[in-house]
């Protein structure tokens, strides 16, 4: 800003030149106005330095206030195209707005049309996006990108960290937590893959997903987040054109001119190469390409496909077809693993077909043959240092060196994917990040791999855990961090006996299933199974005696026919298969009849747990048509006019039909047609016999399949870049460089920027990744992530078949609440109801030193790593609270131990319990009440006639005592109200507090106490010594004590705030909740009070 020429001191549009700092100080304008007036935060800082030291250089500095004219900058210099939005609706708006560029753009861009790290000639492209660094694959002709990165490879973390697929270390539990924390994105894998979210990248506004993003490990960045296997493959960004480019472009000669129309790349140098002159209308260039070369073998392209150690692609020119599959494969420094078979133009070469084994015509493998030949030639100079062996896998044929964390993590980083089909034993590579499969103890996976619905072990192990980890907090999350294991194998508790058999995989590590086993009591107990539309009771028990308000459309439908056909509770409507069309009397059967195995009823309805299972068949396929076929249609093929079941018996039930019928309507026995659509099935009678509601039960309500498809879809939140002032405040200093391509002007032109004007001037504000005249320049980057961190007789059974009992536990017991060693459960206070179960982890261990229990507290806590989890078991009848920091055996007690316990720590007041309100409410009113009343006493006795006789000095002193120890109270009430929930970090004023108030707590009321007695006293002397008594005495008598008994109390009561000490929770993290207790030798001060203890049963 200063020692700018006079024209750029102007303030924009206006071309005036604002005010002085001089100016703005006078006018009493503070640092604080110019915020609100948007100004530039190095300005601010400016103007609030001069006015702290009224600096002279200072004094003439300028300020342009850009407020309300849509401009900002040092002197209002920049503008947005567009003037009638927020910043936040344009970077929106011109980012979803971007198209994709084309091809013919692509091939035109220049430099700053692509982002780079680093341009240099000598790596592949010229350009090296800052994810080919440490990417597997050597893109610089001395291999600098790749150099040290071995470090990665076998770097190794602590327990109580993840290792991310590139080798670095985070937190463990910030793996699985719906964050991604791995630069890979290997801790949040659903979250990446597939990679169609990344392609999208360049349509978002600038945020941590896309722009710190790099899973680019032997692939292709394309310079904005998306990755794609190799350069043959597109970006959005065409990024990988301009790569082309560079690896193909070579001497204009006509051999290569011919080579590029054999392999079609005519496209990549529209301007240089015209194929139809070149090869004519046949497009047949193969005979003339001899010819034109002037040798049997060409090098294509010109430069290596693999950059260090170089290889190079060779054909034969008298080639007999057009192909992209080299005839020969030329490399150097790799003759010690690929001993050469011939030397072409200097180079060691093996033909195509000794590396891959494949013949040269087929096209397919030249799309894999980038990645191929990376693995090939990785071996040939390997950067993994020799003393670190143990923790690197050298791939069989190419002795790469990989870290051993890759064997078998479902990503090919060997040849021919010899690392996934490792035959080795995985667990004895003593990987810490492995988790091993049940029954396999050869077998381990990577953690990542748990619970992602493809079984990796031979066993499914890895599958079998019921309980799924969603947002990083359940127990399933430590299950897949190797933090806690189950005691055995089992299923969610609400699986159990509910008509469907989960998890297959279990039955042989089980010895049974979910659903073997069942008492007869289980599908009519839950609440969540009866009146459902769905028989979980093979007799269907479950559906009867419902209720028509509290069902859904299918139920009230078959309820509806169920009573017009005068059927009873233990009966089932049902259409007889001996009779057409239902034309019987009572269409009922028998509970009893019901799920015997023998079809009774039209469509199977009476053995819908047998046949048409939902289990195996379709959610709306439940008729099951008559014969050995065992089709099942829906409910509504059904009377429809068309024989959807082999012996047509769908129609024949319904017999009445005329020969034609009209598939929108539906024809009622006594001639009626309705609208089949609007209708039938809709939970009312609408054909008089209820025709039009038969078989609507058949389907499975949707609820029902909700509660069968547990399917969660997450919105996963990007991480959006809020563009700050001081990034705009030096976006004048870039010098722009016009480019002539077609980017110029389109919304590509400040790449991952957003495009602003710069009085006229084509400027470009960058995000905090890039920089660059067009942001075409990839910062150096340090990506930080923050996280907060929160019966006897039954035994012999075994587990899988002991639980299905549980529901005597709440049936035929007085039983509350039980456990077992993987559930706790908890009686409903219906009768007749199965017990709600939890998975509940019940692995402890005493924690380790400091023990966190107070007065001999016994401390329990968590086998968790990272995190202070513990409850502390308290010594019964003498101690209580979070700490057992209360005593009911000492003689000392404090406002705290009475109402602390109660208040909810951390929380507002309006969030406190009902008790705490309640006791607010009530020492509001004392206090008040007492206050008036000691206020009128103290008002009455202050006057002279009351103080004739040492009674009114002693009631006097009483009632400004008693004012006293109910502001202390009050105080001493409002201090454990704000400590425990407010902040408060001074913990030494906090403890002054305490000390103080308690002190005047003990002081105050005994004062009281004694001078009520001494005016007791004092009319005892009144009455029995009459006129007698000496009031001039008696009131020096009072004054003398109204001076020595505080004095002789405070002396007495001095000891209490030695005994009064702040005590914190460690798992608050801070010093916000302290608790105010006593503290005194428990040998001094004991009492001892009976016990009484509660037996409990356990299974």
């Amino acid at each position: 800003m200063t020692g700018s020429s006079i024209d750029e001191k102007l303030c924009h549009p206006y071309n005036d030149t604002g005010w002085s700092f001089e100016q703005l100080s006078t006018g009493g304008i503070k640092s604080s106005d110019l915020a609100h007036w948007n100004a530039p935060v190095n300005i601010i800082d400016e103007y609030e330095h001069f006015l702290l030291t009224n600096n002279d250089e200072l004094r003439l500095s300028r300020f342009c206030n850009c407020t309300g004219k849509m401009y900002f900058g040092t002197q209002c210099q920049y503008t947005f195209d567009v003037i009638d939005e927020s910043f936040e609706a344009l970077l929106s708006s011109h980012f979803a707005n971007l198209q994709s560029i084309t091809v013919d753009e692509a091939i035109t861009m220049e430099d700053a049309d692509v982002t780079c790290y680093k341009r240099d000639a000598s790596c592949n492209g010229g350009c090296l996006d800052w994810r080919q660094i440490c990417n597997g694959i050597a893109d610089c002709n001395n291999g600098d990108d790749e150099t040290s990165c071995g470090l990665l490879e076998y770097n190794e973390c602590f327990m109580d960290e993840y290792r991310c697929r590139s080798g670095h270390c985070i937190p463990i539990m910030f793996a699985f937590d719906t964050t991604i924390d791995c630069a890979d994105g290997s801790d949040e894998v659903e979250l990446i893959y597939p990679f169609d979210r990344l392609a999208k990248c360049y349509r978002n506004i600038p945020n941590m997903f896309c722009d710190d993003h790099n899973d680019a490990w032997m692939m292709f960045p394309c310079g904005d987040g998306e990755i794609i296997d190799s350069p043959l493959f597109s970006c959005e960004n065409q990024r990988h054109v301009r790569t082309l480019q560079q690896l193909y472009a070579g001497d204009v000669t006509l051999c290569w001119q011919y080579m590029i129309c054999v392999q079609y790349l005519d496209f990549l140098f529209p301007l240089l190469v015209n194929c139809n002159d070149l090869c004519g209308e046949s497009g047949d260039c193969l005979p003339t390409i001899p010819l034109a070369c002037r040798d049997s073998t060409v090098i294509f392209p010109p430069k290596p496909v693999n950059v260090h150690p170089p290889v190079y692609f060779v054909y034969q020119t008298n080639m007999s077809e057009r192909r992209f599959v080299p005839d020969f494969i030329c490399y150097k420094q790799c003759d010690h693993l690929y001993p050469p078979s011939l030397k072409l133009h200097g180079y060691s070469c093996r033909s195509f077909t000794e590396f891959t084994g494949e013949p040269f015509h087929v096209l397919e493998s030249f799309l894999k043959i980038f990645t191929s030949i990376l693995h090939l030639f990785a071996g040939c100079i390997n950067n993994i240092a020799v003393n670190h062996t143990s923790a690197i896998f050298h791939c069989p044929l190419t002795n790469r060196g990989i870290s051993s964390h890759r064997i078998k993590d479902t990503f090919i980083d060997c040849h021919l994917s010899l690392d996934e089909t490792f035959n080795g034993s995985t667990c004895a590579l003593n990987l810490t990040q492995r988790f091993q499969c049940w029954t396999r103890s050869d077998e381990c996976i990577p953690f990542r791999l748990v619970q992602d619905s493809a079984e990796q072990c031979s066993d499914h192990s890895d599958e079998v855990y019921p309980l799924t980890c969603d947002y990083g907090t359940e127990q399933a999350c430590d299950y897949k961090r190797g933090l806690s294991q189950p005691t055995i194998p089992h299923y969610q508790f609400e699986d159990l006996c509910d008509g469907k058999e989960s998890k297959s995989s279990l039955s042989w590590l089980l010895n049974g299933t979910d659903e073997t086993d069942c008492e007869d009591a289980w599908c009519l107990l839950s609440p969540l199974t009866q009146c459902d539309g769905y028989w979980n009771c093979v007799d269907g028990r479950d559906e009867l005696n419902c209720s028509l308000s509290s069902v859904s459309v299918g139920v009230k439908a078959a309820l509806l026919v169920h009573n017009l056909s005068g059927c009873t509770m233990l009966e089932h409507f049902c259409l007889p298969v001996s009779s057409s069309s239902g034309n019987t009397l009572r269409p009922c059967l028998a509970v009893s009849r019901r799920g015997d195995g023998h079809i009774d009823c039209w469509g199977a309805t009476d053995e819908r747990c047998s046949f048409c299972n939902y289990t195996t068949i379709s959610l709306e396929q439940h008729y099951r048509c008559a014969g050995d076929s065992n089709i099942c249609i829906g409910w509504k093929k059904i009377c429809n006019g068309h024989n959807d079941c082999p012996v047509g018996d769908d129609e024949k039930v319904c017999d009445w039909l005329p020969i034609l019928v009209n598939e929108s309507y539906f024809y009622c026995r006594n001639g009626t047609i309705i609208d089949r659509h609007d209708r039938q099935c809709n939970g009312r009678i609408d054909c008089e016999n209820g025709e039009d509601e038969w078989f609507c039960d058949m389907r499975i309500p949707r609820s029902h399949d909700a509660r069968l498809i547990n399917f969660n879809e997450e919105n996963y939140p990007v991480y959006p870049i809020n563009l700050s002032n001081g990034i705009i405040s030096h976006v004048h200093n870039i010098q722009i460089h016009r480019s002539v391509t077609s980017l110029v002007t389109s919304g590509w032109y400040c790449n991952r920027g957003f495009p602003i004007k710069n009085r006229g001037q084509r400027r470009c504000l960058c995000p905090p990744s890039y920089t660059g005249a067009r942001c075409e320049i990839q910062r150096d980057r340090v990506s930080l992530f923050l996280q907060v961190i929160s019966s006897a007789s039954l035994q012999p059974y075994q587990h899988i078949k002991r639980i299905k009992f549980y529901l005597r536990a709440c049936t035929s017991n007085l039983t509350r609440c039980f456990h077992d060693e993987v559930y706790l459960c908890f009686c409903p206070d219906e009768n007749k109801r199965i017990p709600s179960c939890i998975t509940y982890d019940h692995t402890r261990e005493t924690c380790k030193e400091p023990s966190y229990c107070l007065n001999g507290g016994l401390c329990i806590e968590n086998r968790r790593k990272g995190i202070v989890e513990f409850s502390c078991l308290c010594p019964a009848c003498h101690y209580y609270g979070s700490l057992c920091q209360f005593s009911i055996g000492q003689q000392g007690i404090s406002l705290d131990a009475l109402v602390g316990v109660e208040i909810r720590t951390g929380r507002l007041l309006s969030e406190q319990s009902i008790l705490i309100k309640l006791s607010m409410i009530i020492l509001t009113s004392m206090i008040v009440i007492g206050f008036v009343g000691n206020t009128l006493a103290t008002v009455t006795f202050a006057r002279k006639k009351s103080r004739k006789a040492g009674c009114g000095w002693y009631l006097l002193v009483t009632s400004m005592s008693n004012q006293c120890t109910l502001v202390v109270f009050a105080l001493r009430y409002i201090y454990l109200l704000v400590t425990q929930t407010v902040v408060w970090n001074n913990r030494t004023q906090s403890l002054i507090l305490c000390q103080c108030l308690e002190l005047g707590l003990a002081v105050l009321p005994n004062l009281s106490n004694w001078l009520s007695a001494c005016v007791s006293v004092e009319r005892t002397f009144t009455i029995a010594r009459g006129a007698l008594f000496n009031t001039s005495a008696s009131v020096r008598t009072a004054k003398r004590l109204c001076i020595i008994l505080p004095l002789i109390f405070t002396v007495m009561a001095i000891h209490e705030p030695m005994t009064r000490h702040l005590i914190e929770d460690p798992r608050l993290g801070r010093y916000t909740c302290p608790s105010c207790t006593i503290q005194w030798d428990s040998n001094l001060f004991n009492c001892d009070f009976p016990c009484y203890y509660e037996e409990k049963f356990y299974i």
